[in-house]
């Protein structure tokens, strides 16, 4: 009954055996069956999981469940004599109030993230799910309340760990991203933006072809191989266009992103910037194999070379030459001019030998004034003396350095495989000494090997 504006819960009587005075007429039977269902009813709604209250229009409390009595922290008689308002916020307990049925067409209406304030002062985060129901022109409030402690301590651990994460993923030095089943990247960490250019808000949704070029870009983000790929993609080396129009050299590694069911749900990619870390290497190549004065191949690339090219004269039954060359009278220069000129006299050298050879051929300059050629598939020794003669005939003509002409000769010594010898040493050594037979013979000339010429030296 409803008293002061108030509903007043009046107890039901209740009736635990059928066969008992409930049963003694028709009605009394029909009665006790009613009764009975009413203590089912009120057994399933003690035991639901979640709690529920029954208010009148003003939130005066006329019935709960044994769940809501848990919640709450009162006994049932004490809840019964409550308002909303005595554990609901001002706001809370202010939105339900102002509640009206048309606005919860779907039944109830959804009151989230609201705290219960328990009989110990202890606040319980909870979601509420309010109905209203019309009954003889009042309104009553059904609320169904959940304990979402548990449930909040999980989402902010969540939180927290996505936090962490998301820190970790930005400290990371090497650059990440990630990519959907569109291959549209949906993150991109700090390093990423640091390398490329392009800030994580104005590339994030756009393809990863918006900066892999070549290679990278074929393989960006690996979805279209998915069904291929068992294991992470580690090491692949190739190129990216950074936001500036620059191309950086990158390494990086990829792998497809699956849910727990297997299905391919995206891709990752971490790379690094390895442009300077090759250029290095290629620096210390190029020193290693090539003379820096004037960047023919040194003693060890031609040596290489030299090797390779006897192995297929060898397999082929060809001849081959090797061609030692010396500057007459460079040190005269060297000394008298300096070593600056002599430098840049030794690069004008290189230039012009240079245009005497064929592609296939290795022109090497073995240290100070000494050069050497060798001359792939050479069919007679005429071939080598024509290649020797416009040698000469090329630096016959003055060098003009420091607006000053040089008039410079040379002597070259020629070796020829199979004849003089079958490996490098004795090549080398053969038109080694055949060179100082042209020089001995009056410079500016060439001279062939002969068995007789270390009879001679000797």
């Amino acid at each position: 009954m409803i008293e002061g504006g108030k509903v007043m819960h009046k107890p039901t009587k209740r009736f635990h055996n059928l066969t008992g005075s409930c049963s003694a007429s028709k009605s009394g039977q029909t009665e006790g069956v009613l009764c009975e269902l009413e203590e089912a009813c009120r057994a399933l709604v003690d035991n639901v999981g979640v709690a529920i209250f029954h208010t009148d229009s003003k939130g005066n409390i006329f019935e709960a469940n044994k769940m809501a009595i848990e919640l709450a922290g009162y006994t049932k008689e004490e809840l019964l004599d409550m308002n909303a308002s005595q554990f609901l916020s001002n706001k809370d307990f202010e939105r339900l109030l102002d509640l009206k049925i048309e606005e919860i067409p779907t039944g109830y209406y959804p009151l989230r993230d609201t705290l219960l304030l328990e009989k110990d002062g202890h606040e319980v985060p909870a979601d509420l799910m309010v109905s209203i129901v019309e009954y003889k022109g009042s309104r009553i409030f059904q609320i169904l309340a959940s304990d979402i402690t548990e449930h909040r301590r999980r989402h902010d651990s969540l939180l927290e760990a996505k936090e962490r994460v998301e820190q970790i993923y930005n400290i990371i030095p090497s650059a990440i991203f990630t990519v959907d089943t569109n291959n549209n990247l949906t993150s991109f960490n700090k390093a990423a933006e640091e390398i490329t250019g392009f800030s994580a808000k104005e590339i994030i949704g756009k393809k990863c072809t918006t900066f892999a070029v070549g290679p990278c870009a074929r393989g960006c983000g690996l979805l279209e191989f998915a069904d291929q790929i068992d294991e992470p993609i580690i090491g692949k080396i190739c190129e990216i266009e950074t936001k500036s129009g620059e191309i950086r050299i990158i390494s990086k590694n990829m792998d497809i992103l699956r849910d727990t069911r297997g299905n391919v749900i995206g891709g990752v990619e971490s790379f690094e910037d390895i442009t300077e870390r090759k250029i290095a290497e290629e620096t210390i190549k190029y020193m290693a194999y090539y003379d820096s004065l004037t960047g023919l191949p040194n003693r060890t690339l031609f040596n290489d070379r030299l090797s390779a090219a006897l192995g297929h004269a060898h397999r082929n039954n060809e001849r081959l030459a090797v061609l030692f060359i010396d500057l007459d009278n460079f040190k005269i220069i060297n000394d008298t001019l300096g070593h600056a000129v002599g430098d840049e006299l030794l690069q004008a050298v290189a230039e012009r030998l240079k245009k005497c050879v064929r592609i296939e051929d290795t022109i090497a300059r073995l240290g100070g004034d000494e050069f050497v050629i060798m001359s792939s598939r050479v069919d007679n020794p005429e071939h080598a003396a024509a290649l020797a003669k416009r040698l000469l005939e090329t630096i016959r003509p003055p060098f003009n350095l420091e607006e000053r002409d040089f008039h410079i000769t040379t002597s070259i010594g020629i070796a020829l495989y199979p004849n003089d010898g079958e490996d490098n040493q004795a090549l080398l050594k053969n038109a080694d000494t055949a060179l100082y037979s042209a020089k001995g013979l009056g410079r500016n000339n060439y001279q062939f090997y002969e068995s007789t010429m270390n009879i001679m030296a000797s």
